[in-house]
């Protein structure tokens, strides 16, 4: 296998894990989750069915708009991306989350929240930069950016907000928390994707000299 596949394989894994482990520590902290998630939450409540099951009406809901702002025929990869990140977020909770319990201590809460928001961003950030596939949400942020040409950060609040706002209207669970996550998620992301790309083109550089120095000598 060609090396810089193998490393965007592993980068692209990295991400996810970092992603899902920071969201676990969101929801240890128990004061908002993220806007999707109160809409998912908020949809099962009126009409029934399961969470899983409104996720995946929500994503393909989204790689649906996306296509449509990209004028292209919806692509299947973010539907995998998203099932492997609910798969790492349920296999973060047997490992650790579900033997701890939320903190009854504000200070903690805090500090877990401010943990958690510093790295699933960091999360996103890496597994993104790694180009071989998006989440629905992330997949839809993109399609914003091309399309219309606001920064990632921008694109990722945009949509958050719509989530904040939905999932409000449909009754999901609207706290401190998901507000925060709504104001600060994107300009985060959008940092630590330009620090994160900024890193991986100078290695890129410097591996791509190092082989033409071998070839040469």
């Amino acid at each position: 296998m060609d090396k810089q596949i193998k490393g965007k394989r592993v980068l692209f894994g990295v991400g996810i894990c970092v992603l899902t482990f920071g969201s676990r520590m969101l929801l240890l902290a128990d004061i908002g989750i993220g806007g999707i998630d109160s809409v998912v939450v908020g949809l099962a409540k009126i009409f029934g069915g399961s969470f899983g099951l409104w996720i995946d009406i929500v994503s393909l809901t989204l790689i649906i708009i996306g296509a449509v702002l990209r004028k292209r025929i919806p692509q299947w990869q973010p539907i995998i991306t998203s099932l492997l990140l609910g798969l790492v977020y349920d296999v973060w909770g047997i490992i650790l989350f579900n033997k701890l319990v939320v903190p009854q201590d504000e200070f903690i809460q805090g500090l877990i929240f401010l943990a958690g928001i510093l790295i699933a961003p960091l999360g996103t950030a890496i597994y993104l930069s790694a180009h071989i596939s998006t989440s629905c949400v992330d997949y839809l942020m993109l399609s914003i950016n091309e399309r219309l040409h606001l920064s990632i950060g921008v694109s990722r609040n945009v949509i958050e907000a719509v989530f904040v706002i939905t999932g409000y209207i449909v009754g999901g669970p609207i706290g401190v928390g998901t507000i925060m996550i709504m104001l600060l998620y994107g300009a985060i992301l959008q940092n630590y994707y330009r620090i994160v790309e900024g890193f991986l083109k100078r290695n890129n550089k410097r591996m791509h000299k190092l082989k033409n120095r071998r070839q040469h000598t």
